[in-house]
């Protein structure tokens, strides 16, 4: 840990080369598993939907964070993961095993 409060700005790099990491991987992935037709929907939808996912999830982090801890943040990010994987296997929302290629 940082003896000064400006030294865990250098903490913050991480977390923000892997969120964008995991943007543009995202948005890879939109673009081979959309059909054409519907991909400027898909991905404007994408695209406006992040800042608000941004805003949401530091609020939530703060609300658990306050009511139950520090360990508790991690621990609720898995089980809303684990959440989400659940109802995508379960409603089958998985992408095709064979995405349409380009012509």
């Amino acid at each position: 840990m940082p003896l000064s409060k400006h030294g865990l700005v250098l903490w913050l790099a991480p977390l923000v080369l892997s969120f964008h990491s995991a943007n543009t991987a995202l948005g890879s992935l939109l673009t081979f598993y959309v059909p054409q037709s519907e991909l400027g929907t898909v991905i404007g939808l994408s695209v406006a939907t992040m800042p608000l996912s941004s805003i949401l999830g530091v609020q939530a982090a703060g609300h658990i964070f306050k009511r139950h801890g520090f360990a508790a943040v991690p621990l609720s990010a898995a089980g809303f993961l684990a959440a989400a994987a659940a109802i995508l296997f379960t409603c089958n929302f998985l992408p095709p095993e064979n995405p349409q290629e380009e012509e």
